[in-house]
């Protein structure tokens, strides 16, 4: 199965680049906004740098600063990059004064920002490899109420159980699913193909066809890889009993 390219978060010193290439990361911002508003799937730093005409890591370093400034509302970690190392850095050279003032900065404007400014009702999260903006939890029945009506259907009880064996247990076969779930599920298996949700990864020694789950579904779910996942080691037996209840059903 092929995974999402996951990015991780650019240090400081690759930032430095960013005020190299621009010395204005806010020069930035609303052009990578405006991008955000109209994707239709989460977006890369490589995807965006070459409409902004900057490399990517001067990208990737913007979109980390953009989602600061828009973070979850009312959900604030650790200010980002600052440690004890960064504190020893200072006054070595002026760039390493600049990109460590750089993270600082971008935590205090986003306290600020939700301190002294209005809630906002979106924040911009990776997710799937990409970035993209998302409305706030906290407004999720207004928007509930607003698709009310829409074209989008909800999926079944059914296609959730097969969806979540199928997140869980991949790559797998479709007989593989039906035994776990102990039903018939070729035509739930179609549904979730044709949503994009699922795909087929591989094939079995036996020619039988495995499948696993898409971008689109880390999107849907808000992960950025199926390490986000919820574990169920502590609500199931061994993985041992496991596959030996399977084969005794």
């Amino acid at each position: 199965m092929n995974k999402p390219q996951e990015y991780e978060d650019i240090s400081q010193e690759d930032c430095s680049h960013l005020l190299e290439e621009t010395g204005d990361i806010d020069a930035l911002l609303a052009p990578i906004e405006a991008i955000l508003m109209v994707a239709e799937a989460p977006v890369t730093a490589a995807q965006i740098a070459p409409a902004l005409g900057v490399s990517t890591t001067a990208a990737e370093c913007a979109l980390q600063h953009l989602a600061a400034q828009y973070p979850l509302p009312h959900s604030y970690d650790a200010a980002p990059h600052m440690d004890e190392e960064n504190h020893e850095m200072q006054g070595t050279d002026d760039r390493t004064n600049s990109v460590t003032s750089f993270a600082s900065d971008t935590y205090t404007a986003a306290k600020n920002n939700e301190n002294r400014g209005r809630p906002h009702g979106f924040y911009v999260k990776k997710v799937a490899g990409g970035w993209r903006i998302y409305s706030a939890p906290q407004y999720s029945d207004v928007v509930a109420r607003f698709v009310v009506g829409s074209a989008q259907t909800r999926l079944s009880q059914a296609a959730l159980e097969t969806l979540a064996v199928i997140a869980y247990r991949q790559p797998i076969s479709r007989s593989r699913i039906s035994h776990i779930r102990g039903v018939n599920v070729d035509a739930v298996v179609r549904t979730l193909v044709a949503r994009g949700l699922i795909e087929e990864v591989d094939e079995s020694l036996t020619g039988a066809r495995l499948y696993g789950t898409t971008p689109a579904f880390l999107e849907r779910m808000g992960f950025n890889s199926l390490d986000d996942l919820v574990p169920l080691a502590p609500y199931l037996p061994a993985q041992e009993e496991l596959d030996e209840l399977e084969e005794l059903l």
